[in-house]
């Protein structure tokens, strides 16, 4: 969400954002280290690969419409006013 290969989240806020447990993060977390997709360190978790999020038009629209929901419809996107 910062436009960065980085989070600065905790495990505790990642859990509160994903609405997962955070026994479940810290085991998503730890396979994520020994499979060598994330590091973590005191700077923060980093994703390691490049390939594995894929941002698209259609991922960044969504971003957008879940902030402003009152703005951007689902009428727009299928009028074609949000291309």
């Amino acid at each position: 969400m910062n436009g960065t290969n980085t989070t600065l989240y905790s495990q505790n806020k990642l859990a509160e954002e994903l609405g997962l447990s955070k026994g479940t993060i810290s085991r998503y977390m730890n396979e994520a280290i020994e499979n060598g997709y994330v590091k973590r360190d005191k700077k923060g978790i980093h994703l390691l690969r490049e390939d594995i999020f894929l941002i698209t038009s259609e991922s960044q629209l969504a971003i957008i419409k879940n902030l402003y929901p009152e703005i951007i419809t689902d009428e727009d996107l299928e009028r074609g006013y949000i291309a």
